[in-house]
């Protein structure tokens, strides 16, 4: 965003964000915590405390176990959406961009474009997201990003929830 001839007078540092053992020190919590939290929100450590100090991380859980429940049909988007739309919106929005984004960054990662089985209790979602194509994510993507700038401005959150994870049912129109 900066003008190019602010940009070449700047000196560009590249800064990694700690390790979890560092978060969890200097907040003094276990490091599953951290980890938990990290999966939720990144790496970055503010946000990672705000996360752990509103135990928004245990919220996120029940977020990622609701999307896994619509993918594999063993759960209405409806209900999830009056779920979400009663809740946090907004930061239930903000977490499933990152893991849409994280998902999408694992596909096209991968040479062959491949959406393999991983160890299942470690990527769930990627599990029950692996028969959806490319493009579905990234329309969902599109459309919680359009969600959060929308939000307050009149539009039917719940409705808009419901098309948006209605596109996560896998076996849609199968018997």
């Amino acid at each position: 965003r900066l003008p190019a001839t602010v940009r070449s007078r700047c000196q560009l540092l590249q800064l990694r964000a700690p390790g979890a053992d560092h978060v969890a020190d200097w907040l003094r919590v276990e490091q599953a915590v951290v980890r938990d939290a990290q999966r939720a929100v990144g790496t970055a450590p503010l946000a990672l405390a705000a996360a752990i100090r509103e135990s928004n991380y245990v919220l996120f859980n029940t977020l990622e176990s609701d999307l896994a429940a619509i993918s594999e049909d063993r759960m209405d988007p409806q209900a999830v959406a009056q779920s979400w739309a009663k809740g946090d919106t907004a930061l239930a929005l903000q977490w499933l961009r990152r893991r849409l984004h994280a998902e999408l960054k694992s596909r096209l990662a991968s040479p062959d474009g491949s959406t393999s089985v991983t160890v299942p209790a470690a990527e769930p979602l990627h599990n029950a997201w692996r028969a959806l194509p490319d493009r579905v994510l990234f329309d969902a993507y599109d459309g919680a990003e359009k969600l959060l700038n929308q939000q307050g401005s009149g539009v039917n959150v719940e409705l808009a929830l419901l098309a948006m994870l209605s596109a996560f049912v896998v076996n849609r129109g199968r018997s």
